[in-house]
């Protein structure tokens, strides 16, 4: 890796996180939540 290499950090919106969490403390797993979110993004118009 070279040293211009530059890393884009993004700020965690903590809103969703704990909507996540609290998904998979009720069960729900990680492919479910990410099936819902890629079904869901099938039904966005994009312009």
């Amino acid at each position: 890796m070279g040293s211009n290499m530059m890393v884009n950090y993004k700020e965690l919106d903590q809103e969703w996180v704990n909507l996540i969490l609290e998904a998979l403390d009720n069960g729900i797993t990680v492919q479910e939540i990410r099936k819902y979110f890629s079904e869901k993004a099938m039904e966005v118009d994009v312009f």
